[in-house]
């Protein structure tokens, strides 16, 4: 996703009051969860944490 778009959809959500947090991490495309294993982790503990938190 190019910059521009990134920024773009960050401010959206940001406007609607939405909490997010957008990552990117250079060099690394959609296989995010096979890329090189430090990336895999960082993506795992965020979807992890992501998950734990929601509220019902």
């Amino acid at each position: 996703m190019p910059p521009a778009q990134q920024r773009e959809i960050a401010d959206a959500l940001r406007e609607a009051g939405i909490r997010h947090e957008m990552v990117v991490h250079p060099g690394v495309g959609h296989g995010f969860l096979h890329a090189e294993p430090a990336t895999a982790a960082d993506v795992w503990r965020r979807v992890h944490t992501l998950l734990t938190s929601v509220e019902e």
